[in-house]
């Protein structure tokens, strides 16, 4: 029964194929040996050249003894033995990270370099259904688990190869029966005893009890693993579909997609597509993700204002402005300054941009219709004025409108809200009208006497970023998700 279980496992799921080079990561308990044992069974048939990879962590006394017992079976049955002794607790006191997560990785490395080594098409690892319940369990309940990463999979790419796991198809309780009733001899680590680590926590006390409401528990999480499994593979595949769809505004340091694009995704298909998009991003700039990332863009996303800012790393931005999303890969700079403005000559701002002044003594023709924001006429006798960035607060006074909050004037308008910090408000220190006098592209304040001369003709020059900030990205290249 047990031998039918594992093989009509492996073939349901293509683990292995006729005439491949199989690492086994063989540790000396009763998992990995008994897996070592049954696939060494079916080597001949399929003409598989197999290769045990052994790492003597060096936690226990006991693990030199171990590491020439794997070895000496290797010799018995005929097949490649590859050790390797690391010391892990000097490692751990090195870097003072989780024992088992520095035993893990050394241990990948490891394998790792043996796939290299041989260029071996496949690992094979003795994961069986109860570390599925466990790895379950432990991600449920520490709610750090995604659906796509919810338990262990059969098989995933790695080194040269796959891992593949042939066990996940049967309990550790029927592992340790075929192996006594064959007379397989192994080790068993008295680590996995310790309810010091959560695993093991969950192995020895919430998995018993659990059997004991149900014998076939462990059979239903697999039932379980297996539907999540098709899901996600089902929605990942139309995942892809929607991504290839979007297009991509590169400018710079910064990635631009339409929000529609991901706001009118169903929520499980819209996490998706945006753990794509971050996957591509990735390949264009070295930064990391999770969970947590994803979960941030959607509330983002889905937020009621039109425009926000959500920092996710150190210099990795993400923008939301006015049916765009952006993804920055700096902190969009904002320039603090307070400048005065002449009666006759310019004032360059921070970002480029500037305001011409130029003294009119006589009348000339009317600015033009679609000038007129961008052009005003202030009497020299409300000087002097000063141009400075925006404050918390700012309101200007319009005509039949009252006074209105730049902030709103700023939503009204559609400036990208990586600009509005530095975008310039020009005032006056007298206080006959108001303080604020003009913010320039988008509104005069009501009351100011262009009829009286002498006055100053300001003009505001916006620089090429400004522009192409305002005309959202228009002359920049385009990326599809094709390439």
């Amino acid at each position: 029964m047990f031998v039918k279980k594992v093989q009509n496992f492996i073939r349901q799921h293509h683990l292995f194929n006729p005439k491949e080079t199989i690492v086994i990561g063989v540790s000396g308990g009763v998992d990995s040996l008994m897996l070592l044992y049954f696939l060494q069974v079916l080597a001949k048939d399929n003409d598989w050249q197999l290769i045990v990879a052994h790492v003597n962590h060096m936690f226990r006394e006991a693990s030199e003894t171990e590491y020439r017992f794997v070895k000496e079976i290797c010799g018995e049955l005929g097949v490649t033995f590859e050790g390797a002794q690391i010391d892990v607790p000097a490692e751990i006191t090195l870097t003072n990270e989780n024992p088992q997560l520095v035993a893990r990785n050394l241990r990948y490395k490891f394998y790792t370099e043996v796939m290299q080594k041989f260029q071996a098409d496949k690992l094979a690892l003795a994961h069986h259904l109860d570390d599925q319940a466990e790895t379950i369990l432990m991600h449920l309940t520490r709610g750090a688990a995604s659906p796509e990463k919810i338990g262990i999979p059969f098989s995933r790419g790695f080194a040269t190869g796959q891992v593949v796991r042939p066990f996940l198809s049967v309990t550790k309780q029927e592992i340790i029966t075929y192996c006594e009733e064959h007379g397989y001899s192994y080790f068993e680590d008295e680590s996995n005893a310790k309810s010091y680590y959560t695993r093991n926590r969950v192995r020895h006390k919430i998995l018993p009890l659990i059997k004991e409401e149900n014998q076939q528990a462990l059979s239903h999480f697999a039932e379980f693993y297996q539907m999540v499994h098709e899901d996600n593979a089902f929605l990942a595949q139309l995942a892809k579909e929607h991504f290839k769809k979007i297009a991509i505004e590169a400018a710079g340091n910064r990635y631009v997609i339409n929000l529609d694009d991901v706001s009118n995704l169903v929520e499980p298909l819209q996490r998706r597509v945006l753990t794509l998009i971050l996957e591509y991003l990735c390949s264009k700039r070295a930064f990391t993700h999770s969970n947590v990332h994803i979960k941030m863009i959607q509330t983002l996303v889905t937020a009621i204002e039109p425009s926000a800012i959500l920092q996710l790393q150190k210099n990795f931005y993400v923008i939301k402005s006015f049916g765009e999303l952006i993804f920055r890969f700096e902190q969009p700079t904002t320039w603090q300054y307070d400048s005065t403005i002449p009666i006759e000559g310019i004032v360059q701002l921070p970002n480029g941009d500037y305001i011409e002044a130029r003294l009119v003594k006589e009348i000339e023709e009317p600015i033009p219709t679609e000038s007129r924001l961008n052009t005003v006429c202030i009497p020299t006798k409300l000087f002097p004025l000063r141009v400075r960035n925006k404050h918390n607060g700012d309101r200007i006074l319009l005509t039949n409108l009252g006074r209105k909050k730049v902030k709103k004037l700023f939503l009204e308008k559609q400036i990208p809200i990586e600009l509005r910090e530095s975008w310039p408000i020009v005032t006056t220190q007298r206080k006959e009208l108001t303080e604020i006098l003009w913010v320039p592209g988008l509104a005069i304040a009501a009351g100011i006497p262009e009829s009286e001369q002498p006055y100053v003709w300001l003009t505001f020059h916006l620089s090429n970023s400004t522009i192409q900030n305002k005309s959202k990205f228009s002359s920049s290249t385009k990326l599809t998700m094709l390439e």
